[in-house]
């Protein structure tokens, strides 16, 4: 093998390991461009998962809370009812009363002095 040819087979060698760092870092560089949108999703997912959970908690509890409230409503609104019911209730026994005092007649002897 003559100088020439093995100065170009040695620039050959050179050119091809040059070539194969540059597919190596492109390589790299696109396995990180495609891990990176896994990786980000996942740590998001970590992040976010707990708050609505947590989210989820909370609409849980107001939603409790706006079943208690309307029981309670309607515990207070019943018992109106029964009040008012039992108001006029008392109402007609005393106007019932005041009838059977006035329709009463008086009694003889008690008014005489």
């Amino acid at each position: 093998m003559t100088d020439p040819e093995r100065d170009h087979l040695l620039q050959c060698i050179r050119d091809l390991e040059r070539s194969r760092g540059r597919w190596r870092l492109a390589t790299l560089v696109l396995a990180i461009a495609l891990a990176l949108p896994a990786i980000g999703g996942g740590l998001l997912g970590m992040w976010w998962t707990p708050r609505l959970q947590m989210e989820r908690e909370r609409a849980q509890e107001a939603q409790i809370e706006v079943m208690r409230a309307m029981e309670a409503e309607e515990r207070a609104r019943a018992a109106m009812e029964e009040a008012q019911q039992q108001r006029h209730l008392a109402e007609e026994r005393r106007q019932q009363a005041e009838k059977e005092l006035q329709d009463a007649p008086k009694r003889p002897g008690k008014d005489k002095d």
